[in-house]
């Protein structure tokens, strides 16, 4: 249910840094996360924290009835 977990390298933990620089409504470790996301290729990014629809080329998907509804329905 957890796997495959998301791996942090060194080039994500550099490239989350600049986004916490950039991106005011993102915490550090927010930062990071969608940092790492980004470089996986994920699909989407689920959460109640609307920050993270302020980062460019991150698929963000709030878990809301329409996030869900989108998610499912591809």
């Amino acid at each position: 249910m957890l796997s495959p977990l998301l791996v942090v390298d060194t080039e994500s933990l550099s490239r989350g840094l600049g986004l916490f620089e950039r991106i005011e409504s993102l915490g550090a470790f927010d930062a990071v996360l969608a940092a790492a996301a980004i470089s996986s290729g994920a699909t989407a990014l689920v959460s109640a924290d609307a920050g993270f629809a302020n980062v460019p080329s991150l698929p963000y998907v709030a878990p809301d009835a329409d996030g869900v509804a989108a998610l499912l329905n591809g």
